[in-house]
This record gives C-alpha cells, structure tokens and sequence, in this order.
C-alpha cells in the first residue's frame, strides 16, 4: 500500500468513527422516539379529581374601602359606588378559572391550544408568547400570553386589576395533569396559589 492509499484509508476511517459516536445506540435512539412531545402529551380529555383538588376561594368583592367617605351621622346612607369596568373584567376573568369544569376536553396544533369543558365552552389560545385578546363579554376582555413548557404550558392574564398565572402541568406517567393557578390584584395583593388535579380519563 502507497503512502497516499494510506494515509486515504486512515481519513475514511476517521470519519466513520466520528459518525458512529455521534449517532445514538439503538437502545437510546428508542427511547427518544418513545417520549412524545408536550402538545401531545396534553391533547385528550381530563377528568377533575376533587379529592386532590384545592377548594375555590369565593368570588372577589367589589373594593369598598372608601364607600363610608362623607357620612355623617349614624344612620346615614351607604353610598353605593358603581362597580367600575376594571372590577367588573376582573369577576369575569376570573370566572374563567374557577370553579373547575369537571372534565377538560384538550386539543393542539401547532400553532393553538384549545380548552374545553363539558358544557361545551371553549378557549383557544395561541402559543407563540405573543399578547392575545380574549373576548369575555361585548364591552369585557382580557389579555394573554401563552407559550409551551418543558412539561406542559403556562400562561400570563392581565384583566382590569387583575393579574393572573395558570400553569397547566403533566405528570411524568402522562396520567394526571396540575393546574395551578395564582391570582394578583392591586388593591388585594398576591392570593395562595389554587390547585386543580385531573385524571386522564380511561
């Protein structure tokens, strides 16, 4: 063999070495193709498991820290402010997330999430990151932002005095998913984050 065959066999050789470690074993190759992504692993229907589940905290009432402001004398009449726009996107946010429908019907693409419950209403949301309006009532929306996760997809809502945080997370065996949930107003601070748990339905 001349120097130039040898010094050509010794290249091949190096290049089938740097391709064979770059390229996954067998086992490890399976096991890759095994985990679905997380649209996938979301997509389906969810059934609420009130046993594991946090209790809903009531409804926000309307602030009224300076209803009594001008009253004279005992007896006097309340003054009934007007529940403003901002309190009134706030009940309607959150109503959209609590209480809990009691089966979640989940479906993807790859550009939207779709949530719907069992009386059939429904949210689609995309998942770009980028800020979208959500209609809640004619004169009433609120805003969000949503984006996948490593294990599911989180999602940021600001509406009237509101600011709100939804987590949807699901667990390794791909049987069970978490929604937390974490609300923020400006007149009452942070509240203790809520969670719901739910069952994939069989």
């Amino acid at each position: 063999m001349t120097a130039r065959q040898s010094r050509y066999v010794s290249s091949v050789v190096i290049v089938i070495a740097l391709l064979w470690g770059a390229w996954p074993a067998h086992g490890a190759w399976q096991e890759q193709a095994a985990i679905p992504d997380v649209p996938t692993r979301m997509k389906g229907t969810w059934i609420l498991n009130k046993g594991l589940s946090s209790t809903p905290p009531p409804e926000p009432a309307p602030d009224k820290s300076a209803a009594g402001r001008g009253r004279q004398g005992r007896g006097a009449e309340e003054p009934k402010d007007p529940i403003t726009n901002e309190e009134l996107q706030l009940r309607a946010a959150v109503r959209e997330v609590q209480p809990p429908p009691a089966m979640l019907i989940i479906s993807t693409t790859p550009a939207d999430v779709t949530l719907m419950a069992e009386d059939g209403a429904r949210r689609t949301f995309t998942t770009d990151g980028k800020r979208q309006q959500v209609q809640l009532a004619p004169s009433i929306s609120m805003f969000t932002t949503t984006t996948w996760t490593a294990n599911g997809l989180s999602q940021n809502v600001t509406a009237g005095l509101l600011r709100l945080t939804r987590t949807w997370a699901v667990s390794d065996q791909g049987d069970r998913l978490i929604v937390t949930v974490r609300m923020d107003t400006r007149e009452r601070g942070a509240s203790p984050p809520v969670t719901f748990v739910y069952d994939r339905a069989r």
